[in-house]
């Protein structure tokens, strides 16, 4: 029986590899049939990357704007994407599709963590690799939701599991390292308000290190 249940676990994981790989193949393979990118954002980001590189420094000041212009935007992906790929430009378009496609592992946690089906896990992470939206948007684009999308994915696994003290860091760390990549970090908290909302309503009954 032990054995019949490990060769079904190993199926299981064997699967999920297989769709990671599947996930990162596909999205290199339209990614690197073009030696562009697909929208201006990606050059916006190119020029803070190669401005870091060059300078070894962030950009402050625009000059090239009209008139110049002050910079306010959180530069941690910048600065993660200047030292993982020095300029190489198949770096800074493989990075970010490894990112994309390593979700699928974070979702299948997810939504095994709440189904309890292994098969139901699955389907949900081969669903989240294709979403219409986040494929159009992210497809050969150096785009910071190749590192806002895992984050915010593993913040909400770790909620679940914060009892745990590998958990409870993990979300801790993360929760840093959120607001100094993109202000979407704001979506984190008004979900954490509704999680607050639910918790004061008596829906959920918190262990005392969630609250």
């Amino acid at each position: 029986m032990r054995e019949i249940m490990q060769r079904k676990i190993k199926l299981e994981y064997v699967i999920l590899v297989l769709l990671f790989l599947f996930v990162l193949a596909f999205r290199l393979f339209f990614t690197f049939r073009y030696g562009h990118f697909n929208t201006d954002d990606a050059y916006f980001h190119l020029r803070h990357i190669e401005y870091i590189i060059e300078n070894h420094s962030l950009l402050y000041f625009d000059e090239l704007s009209f008139e110049g212009r002050f910079i306010f935007y959180p530069p941690l992906f910048h600065v993660i994407m200047a030292f993982v790929s020095f300029g190489s430009m198949f770096m800074l378009k493989f990075v970010p599709e490894l990112l994309f496609a390593l979700t699928v592992f974070i979702v299948y946690a997810i939504a095994k963590e709440i189904s309890g089906n292994d098969y139901s896990a699955l389907f949900a992470a081969a669903l989240s690799a294709f979403i219409p939206m986040l494929f159009r948007e992210t497809l050969n684009n150096l785009s910071v939701y190749s590192f806002v999308v895992p984050l915010l994915l593993l913040m909400f696994y770790c909620i679940s599991k914060l009892d745990n003290k590998k958990y409870l860091w993990i979300f801790v760390i993360t929760s840093f390292i959120l607001p100094l990549i993109h202000p979407s970090a704001l979506i984190f908290v008004i979900a954490i308000i509704l999680y607050l909302l639910l918790i004061s309503g008596g829906a959920l009954i918190p262990t005392r290190i969630k609250k």
